[in-house]
C-alpha cells in the first residue's frame, strides 16, 4: 500500500470527479473494516446527485468503524 497524507486528500478532493468518487473511497473503507457480511449501498458517479441517504449499510456486528444494525450515511463535499 503506497501511504498518502492530508495534502494529497486535500489536492484530489478539489479534482471535478472527487464527488463522484468519494462515496467509492468510503464504501472500500467500509468494506476492508466491516465484516464480510455487511450489505451496502453506497451509490457513487452521477448517482451522488440523487436524493436520500448517501450509504445505507447492515452490520451484523460492531466493526472498528462501522456500527452493528442498521446506519444511515450522510456524506459532505463542500468546505
Amino acid at each position: 500500500m503506497i501511504p498518502i497524507d492530508r495534502t494529497e486528500i486535500e489536492a484530489w478532493g478539489k479534482l471535478f470527479d472527487a464527488k463522484g468518487n468519494f462515496p467509492k473511497l468510503l464504501e472500500k473503507l467500509i468494506r476492508e473494516t466491516a465484516p464480510k457480511n455487511t450489505y451496502l449501498q453506497v451509490p457513487s458517479g452521477s448517482a451522488v446527485y440523487m436524493g436520500g441517504w448517501d450509504g445505507i449499510v447492515r452490520c451484523e456486528e460492531d466493526a472498528e468503524r462501522v456500527p452493528g444494525g442498521i446506519s444511515l450515511w450522510e456524506i459532505g463535499t463542500k468546505r
